[in-house]
């Protein structure tokens, strides 16, 4: 990995602060714990810490900076661990820092989206899932109730595509009419929140952006 000089303007562009300095940063391998990640030092991989030294420098000293935490693994070896203080998530408005570690639970938001995605490949590759054709309600005999009119040509694709064709608006967050923001706050079945939602197109028609949509397909990997 390497940090060019662009990408570090950007940085000392997006953070200016009064505070007083800090004390210079010292590099040190991560802590080896038993999480399944076995570590080394950037000199195990060929790495130079000069410039990771140099990003280092730059957040410790602007500490209104929105980065949570920095991980780089090399070769299938931890080799840089490093967390910071701050919110959650800046919708949700926490007004105490909050200092991040490896066992902090965290707010994905919508990377989330893109994982599901990659878990879904995998459990495709694995023979776990047959393929992006499989019809959703397979994995959810529970509700057939609801598998009816154009929900019965519902697949898998159609969840990773965000083109189900549900009703769903998710662009107006965090206001309470929001369909996201009343799957938070529902405190009853989840997947039926989604589910039964009305169709407004035939699914593989029209994209709209929609978060239940990826928390279904979670529950078909899980």
């Amino acid at each position: 990995m390497r940090l060019w000089p662009a990408m570090l303007a950007m940085l000392a562009v997006g953070c200016s602060s009064t505070e007083p300095e800090v004390e210079d940063w010292v590099y040190h391998q991560p802590e080896q714990v038993d999480d399944g990640w076995q570590t080394a030092s950037l000199a195990d991989v060929g790495m130079d810490h000069q410039q990771l030294t140099i990003m280092m420098e730059v957040l410790r000293q602007n500490p209104g900076h929105l980065v949570h935490g920095i991980v780089i693994a090399v070769g299938g070896k931890l080799v840089f661990e490093e967390y910071f203080s701050g919110r959650t998530h800046p919708i949700y408005g926490e007004e105490a820092p909050i200092q991040f570690g490896r066992e902090t639970k965290h707010t994905l938001s919508s990377v989330a989206k893109s994982v599901t995605a990659t878990l879904l490949g995998i459990a495709i590759e694995r023979g776990f899932v047959s393929s992006v054709d499989e019809h959703v309600f397979n994995y959810f005999p529970d509700y057939s109730d609801l598998n009816v009119g154009r929900k019965r040509d519902m697949s898998l694709e159609h969840l990773v595509t965000m083109s189900a064709g549900f009703e769903w608006d998710e662009s107006s967050f965090p206001d309470p009419r929001n369909d996201l923001t009343a799957w938070f706050r529902h405190d009853g079945d989840l997947i039926r929140f989604v589910l039964e939602r009305p169709m407004v197109a035939d699914p593989g028609t029209h994209f709209t952006y929609n978060g239940g949509a990826t928390n279904i397909l979670g529950e078909v990997i899980g």
